[in-house]
């Protein structure tokens, strides 16, 4: 939270929700989570062979 680029005015917040329109186009999933060791955001995209 503490980056600056979190607050910015720059970007619309458009990368999710294009990242999970591309993974449903492979039939895959992405699965959003806090990493229980750090907290830090995990993103986690499985798509199936």
């Amino acid at each position: 939270m503490g980056e600056t680029s979190r607050s910015s005015k720059d970007h619309y917040g458009m990368g999710l929700y294009i990242t999970q329109s591309i993974v449903e186009m492979h039939n895959g999933t992405l699965v959003l989570a806090n990493d229980p060791d750090t907290g830090a955001g995990q993103v986690t995209i499985e798509i199936p062979h």
